[in-house]
């Protein structure tokens, strides 16, 4: 399958970024991220952007277009839409992550970029 859209960083998607893409908590994005690689045979911990839109029949130039805006854009604007922010105050070595929910959904994401007229200008709507 051609893709248009370049990811940005790794082929790799993270767990986190499942539970962006789901809007689920980080144990639903575990044992989603397990489900597909165990469905595709793999014995690997790794998992391909490619491999999880494939299995779950999504859109790979939406899905790439939403990580890279996560990946790698560390503007306020970017940060505030998943409330986030460049200073943090959370201790990461011992905050507990397991009830963090983000604060938009896959759907929500393509609900606002539809609104907003989609990835360059077209509509994600593949109705």
């Amino acid at each position: 399958m051609e893709r248009g859209e370049t990811l940005i960083g790794s082929v790799l998607i993270t767990i986190e970024e499942i539970q962006f893409i789901n809007g689920g908590n980080i144990e639903q994005a575990i044992r989603e991220h397990e489900t597909v690689r165990k469905s595709l045979g793999f014995g690997s911990e790794t998992l391909m952007v490619s491999q999880y839109c494939e299995y779950y029949d999504l859109d790979q130039d939406e899905i790439f277009d939403f990580l890279n805006g996560i990946r790698f854009e560390p503007n306020e604007s970017v940060l505030a839409r998943y409330g986030l922010s460049q200073k943090s105050d959370i201790d990461w070595e011992n905050e507990d992550l397991t009830e963090f929910t983000p604060n938009e959904t896959y759907e929500e994401y393509l609900t606002t970029l539809n609104e907003e007229g989609g990835i360059n200008g077209c509509s994600t709507n593949n109705q």
